[in-house]
């Protein structure tokens, strides 16, 4: 059970942070101050941004083994993207890379944070 909450609070890390950056950017298009350019490369960014955060949290209440713990709540949050796509029929070739993605920053991330406890 303690395991459940702490992936939940790590999901709700990456969303709350997908919310926010999707946010600021919004607002920034809203008044032009950004190209369709650096908008698309700041999609990428908050991609690669979120899950990361997620992953770190996960990481630093490891007990061990911090890739594992990354690898597996990339995987949940990639499934609960493909969901999502599964939804809204927005399934491509792009959503495999996007999905890797997270796994491969979720995993970084978690890294990151196991290595932060120790120190």
């Amino acid at each position: 059970m303690e395991s459940l909450k702490k992936y939940l609070i790590a999901l709700g890390f990456t969303l709350g942070t997908i919310i926010i950056f999707t946010l600021i950017i919004s607002i920034l298009n809203y008044f032009e101050l950004l190209s369709d350019s650096v908008i698309n490369i700041l999609k990428l960014v908050i991609t690669a941004i979120s899950p990361l955060i997620g992953g770190f949290y996960i990481g630093k209440n490891a007990s061990r083994k911090g890739y594992q713990s990354g690898i597996k709540f990339g995987l949940v949050f990639a499934l609960l993207c493909f969901i999502l796509a599964l939804i809204f029929r927005m399934l491509s070739w792009q959503f495999m890379l996007f999905a890797i993605l997270i796994i491969v920053f979720s995993m970084l991330g978690s890294m990151f944070g196991i290595n932060r406890k120790a120190a």
